[in-house]
């Protein structure tokens, strides 16, 4: 550090009072790393001469970008770095469970690699969008007796979250049953719900009940 550093007489000799005594081994090292450099140290003061004001960390930094092969481990040789893995563009959570839910047919290239690298880390994962699909699929269809296979499909498999929720659509049967087959749904209410809540968070704290009373009426 004291050789690198531009540190006063009197710090370097401190520095060198506190550390421990080099080995034997560590005294070799340090001669034959000096011995491979000494030939170059020219052109690293060549830097300065040329008005390089930086450090050793700038310096250090932007050279090992340069290296060809790994840097040395404990134990292990020296092997050729080869070519970087392609970049996998990834995705959060929630964008995940949205590109599980969309067809095959609307994904773009980048979301068909990160899928498919997805179902090879968990095989898992395949098998519970095949069920999410197959679901939207009968549920499209007002297939009946493809809900009772599924069912019965979704608690045999081995996705415990998956299963829990079989069985419970399973007590509720009969509402299942009858969101399958009639053509009614509260979507529109649960949609014009939500859109009602949103208006009135927008509004919190600034606008009291008159205003808040227009706003809301103005947007329905």
């Amino acid at each position: 550090m004291s050789r690198r550093l531009p540190a006063p007489a009197y710090g370097a000799a401190r520095l060198r009072a506190t550390q421990p005594p080099a080995t034997a081994g560590a005294r070799n090292g340090a001669a034959r790393r000096h011995t491979q450099l000494e030939r170059f140290i020219p052109y690293l003061q060549d830097l300065r001469a040329c008005g390089f004001t930086g450090g050793y960390t700038a310096v250090a930094d932007h050279l090992r970008a340069w290296r060809t092969t790994p840097g040395r481990h404990a134990g292990s040789p020296h092997r050729a770095a080869g070519p970087p893995p392609p970049a996998t563009t990834t995705y959060s959570a929630r964008q995940t469970l949205w590109l599980l839910l969309r067809p095959n047919a609307g994904l773009t290239p980048d979301e068909h690699a990160y899928l498919t690298c997805l179902a090879r880390t968990c095989p898992l994962v395949t098998l519970a969008q095949a069920l999410v699909q197959g679901f939207r699929t009968l549920l499209h269809e007002h297939d009946v007796d493809g809900l009772y296979v599924w069912l019965h499909g979704t608690q045999a498999c081995p996705i415990p979250e998956l299963c829990r929720v079989a069985k419970g659509m399973w007590l509720d049967r009969q509402a299942i049953e009858a969101a399958v087959t009639l053509e009614w749904s509260n979507g529109q209410v649960e949609g014009q719900v939500n859109r009602l809540k949103a208006l009135k968070r927008s509004m919190y704290g600034r606008a009291k009940l008159d205003l808040l009373r227009q706003h809301l009426l103005h947007a329905a």
